[in-house]
């Protein structure tokens, strides 16, 4: 029989402060990428956090949008965005990659999930990007 495993899943490194509490829990995690919530210093203690728990670590790339959490569909040019987006990602693998460690995925955060979901253009495109940045990402959608 072939051994089964269940992936807990959890969006840490936005400033709730219980990632001592969950890193022990959880098996992987999606950390803020500071244009929803996050800095570099919180981004750089969740990710020592997650490799002491042996947690596998993915970015969430949001929309550029503290003010409203990145729960907000921004109307934003896709050039724009794709930049956006691959500044957000390239800074958490970046910093996860200084560890010695690698990124295992990315998970879109918030009003940007969503519109990847009723748009499959939009979807296509950040799928295209994510797998330019490296095609061994996973992309985890709820």
């Amino acid at each position: 029989m072939e051994a089964k495993f269940i992936d807990i899943n959890v969006d840490v490194g936005e400033g709730i402060g219980n990632e001592s509490i969950l890193m022990p829990i959880i098996s992987s995690c999606n950390i803020a990428c500071g244009f929803h919530s996050g800095n570099p210093a919180l981004i750089e203690k969740t990710i020592k956090a997650a490799i002491e728990n042996q947690v596998k670590i993915g970015a969430h790339p949001s929309y550029n949008d503290r003010e409203n959490f990145g729960r907000i569909s921004l109307k934003v040019e896709s050039s724009k965005l794709m930049a956006e987006l691959k500044y957000q990602i390239y800074a958490i693998k970046g910093m996860v990659e200084s560890f010695g460690q690698q990124l295992n995925h990315v998970k879109p955060h918030g009003a940007l999930y969503n519109d990847m979901v009723a748009n499959e253009q939009l979807a296509e495109q950040v799928v295209q990007l994510i797998k330019s940045i490296d095609p061994n990402l996973k992309i985890i959608f709820d």
